[in-house]
């Protein structure tokens, strides 16, 4: 199991007080890595049905950064779903 620094929307929360942007790379590794999820979890005919900002997680390999580097792609951000309580197979 893997140690996650924080979700979608504590870190959208504190961008957005900050008053800065989420660059465009970003935002394309993220839209990319989702694809990736939920290809795969059609693949195992899953329903997740609980997909929100505070569900999926994010993992920085260089663990914790200052608030001004929170979306930068040189820190090898990774998004991962989270909660599959709700989960149903079809």
């Amino acid at each position: 199991m893997a140690y996650c620094d924080s979700d979608l929307e504590k870190d959208l929360e504190l961008t957005s007080k900050q008053r800065q942007i989420v660059p465009k790379e970003t935002i394309l590794e993220f839209v990319s890595q989702m694809v990736n999820v939920f290809q795969y979890l059609n693949q195992q005919k899953v329903f997740h049905r609980d997909i929100k900002p505070s569900n999926i997680l994010i993992i920085r390999e260089e663990g914790f950064v200052l608030p001004q580097q929170l979306w930068d792609l040189r820190n090898m951000i990774t998004f991962k779903l989270g909660d599959f309580g709700t989960v149903i197979s079809l």
